[in-house]
């Protein structure tokens, strides 16, 4: 797709043909970078948001770029950085994703999500729900009986009529399903408008669940039910898969070059908002220097402000370059790990560590060791970010940190593996 186009070029039809032509391949191919620059390009030439706003009469032409645009928007939606930015779409331009075949905004949203950490991403996704709460866009043409009066098709007001039937709290299959086929409201709407709805709450129910349990988190994470005995992983659906883990892991020794560590400034900005923007800036840092801003973080005296903010990232970015384990390779971190050990009374992995120091399970008691021991984040987040961390070790191409951490069936909580 040529991303230098002039407004003359935009304007003529063919051009048009061209991008609308372009634009199902994207969906279906989830280019989601593609999508923004292209979106970018719309509005930096056309400036539809900001005519629209204006209230200004635009051609047809520009008309469909501008709904291109949003549907693109939500296409990339993990490249949009800007928190506010991401629930105005939700608020305003929500339809146009709706009325889209083949885009899974669910989809889009999960990944989004990853970059927030487990904690914090609830309340997000609430924030949307309330943006979809505010929305005024027209998603059917039929009206609703809603409050014994005649109500707009909007996103709003089917909310408050699914609510209405179904309640507020959390809705299982079944009440959807009934609601779509019993609804008074719904009974009036064309298969294609009704679509439109299911669609609408299907996103809104999937918004509602907590990501802190297995149905509801983003990441796929590690399980194990002690009552059958069994390994599983639980993929972003909540669904478990039985699988076979080899404990061998446990014990492997990782001897790759330390690589260079590349930055995402936007993924670390959406995950520690008070991270130092000397952190997010360098395009190429050594391992050495991430490891030595960790160590300052963690034990200069006095504290570092917003220290926890500043470790978290500096994991995170380890972990996406598949570099997390670096830090039990040498100094200054070996000697400390090696004196937690030794104050713990555990001297035989003590000694084994000197031996074997870079393996998943030496790995898993360090990260322990910072962010409960040091950090005081407690076990349960600490588990749930160690989770982040051992999917992001395990995407870089390092599946045996995958479950340093897991989540247990039987007791319903994220423990550590030890």
């Amino acid at each position: 797709m040529n991303l230098n186009l002039t407004k003359e070029q935009l304007l003529q039809p063919e051009t048009a043909v061209t991008i609308t032509a372009e634009i199902p391949q994207i969906i279906q191919g989830a280019r989601g970078k593609e999508a923004c620059n292209l979106a970018d390009l719309l509005e930096k030439q056309l400036h539809l948001e900001e005519r629209s706003a204006k209230g200004e009469v635009m051609a047809p032409i520009e008309e469909e770029y501008k709904e291109i645009a949003m549907v693109l928007r939500f296409v990339g939606l993990s490249f949009i950085y800007n928190d506010q930015r991401i629930l105005e779409l939700f608020e305003k331009y929500f339809v146009g994703a709706l009325r889209t075949p083949d885009l899974d905004v669910q989809e889009r949203l999960r990944h989004k999500l990853l970059d927030f950490p487990i904690t914090t991403r609830d309340s997000f996704k609430e924030k949307i729900r309330k943006a979809l709460h505010a929305n005024q866009e027209r998603l059917t043409e039929h009206y609703l009986a809603l409050d014994d009066k005649e109500a707009e098709g909007t996103v709003s007001n089917w909310l408050r009529d699914y609510i209405q039937n179904v309640g507020g709290g959390l809705v299982d299959k079944l009440q959807m399903v009934q609601y779509l086929t019993d609804g008074a409201n719904v009974k009036k709407l064309s298969p294609e408008e009704r679509e439109y709805v299911r669609r609408l709450i299907t996103f809104y129910e999937v918004t509602k669940i907590s990501s802190e349990t297995p149905q509801g988190v983003e990441d796929f994470i590690a399980a194990y039910d002690p009552d059958r005995g069994k390994h599983y992983f639980i993929n972003s659906d909540g669904l478990a898969e039985e699988v076979l883990i080899s404990e061998a892991h446990l014990t492997k020794t990782i001897t790759k070059k330390p690589p260079l560590v590349k930055p995402s400034a936007g993924g670390i900005r959406a995950l520690y908002k008070n991270a130092p923007i000397t952190v997010l800036k360098q395009q190429n840092y050594p391992t050495a220097v991430f490891v030595k801003n960790l160590y300052e973080a963690l034990f200069s005296t006095p504290l570092v402000a917003d220290r926890e903010a500043i470790s978290l990232a500096i994991l995170t970015q380890l972990a996406e370059n598949g570099a997390l384990d670096i830090l039990l390779a040498g100094q200054p971190f070996t000697s400390v790990f090696s004196k937690y050990l030794k104050d713990k009374n555990k001297l035989k992995e003590a000694r084994d560590f000197v031996l074997t120091p870079k393996t998943p399970y030496f790995l898993s008691q360090f990260l322990q060791f910072i962010l409960v021991d040091q950090l005081r984040l407690g076990d349960d987040r600490a588990t749930q970010l160690v989770v982040r961390l051992g999917n992001l070790m395990k995407k870089a191409g390092k599946p045996e940190y995958f479950d340093m951490a897991y989540y247990d069936m039987s007791e319903k909580r994220f423990k550590w593996k030890l």
